[in-house]
């Protein structure tokens, strides 16, 4: 009885101190985040067992990577508040709230640049593709938009090549850019979006 005792105690000690050191360890993250905080907006790169979630977000021109529990709503490619230790950005509690925030309203609240019109595609006698790249933070990013040859962004299509056109982009997320929304084979996003968040 006594040997049965011994062999369960030490079980017991082992998960306890294995347990306080976890709720320690959570506690001083905590300390240390609410010390330093800032606060900015992370995306969810991936969900894994038991709802974890890891995320990226964006500290002083570089890309952070995080991971913490989530709830089972929360999904790949969608926006929370996120709080990090300003310095230790790496220490960070991802805001997991009722609804996700709207990749829209991330590029309505951010910044207007200038891109390039690198290519067109000829899809039809209403509609072209832009093949469209810009420059932010020292990133250069590439996406496709299909737009109406009466509204162009860049006016009549011989004058679209090489064009230099304005684009609304997040500084938080800069891939993130209104002409990509836009895009005429984007209308089931753009409804999936507004029935989302309305």
């Amino acid at each position: 009885m006594k040997e049965l005792f011994k062999e369960h105690f030490a079980k017991l000690f082992v998960f306890l101190l294995v347990g306080s050191v976890i709720y320690c360890n959570d506690k001083w993250k905590e300390s240390d985040i609410e010390m330093n905080k800032e606060t900015t907006i992370a995306k969810i790169t991936n969900k894994g067992r038991k709802n974890r979630v890891s995320y990226t977000f964006r500290y002083d021109g570089k890309w952070i990577s995080g991971n913490d529990s989530g709830n089972g709503k929360a999904q790949v490619g969608e926006y929370y508040s996120v709080h990090f230790d300003r310095t230790n950005p790496k220490n960070s509690d991802i805001i997991l709230g009722k609804k996700s925030i709207n990749p829209l309203t991330l590029i309505d609240q951010g910044v207007d640049i200038q891109g390039t019109v690198k290519k067109i595609g000829y899809r039809s006698n209403t509609y072209v593709d832009l093949y469209i790249s810009y420059q932010y933070d020292k990133e250069t990013f590439e996406f496709r938009t299909r737009k109406h040859v009466d509204s162009l962004p860049c006016g009549k299509v011989p004058d679209c090549e090489n064009a230099s056109i304005t684009l609304k982009i997040s500084d938080y997320f800069p891939e993130l850019n209104h002409l990509y929304f836009e895009s005429h084979d984007r209308s089931k996003l753009r409804r999936e979006l507004k029935l989302k968040f309305e």
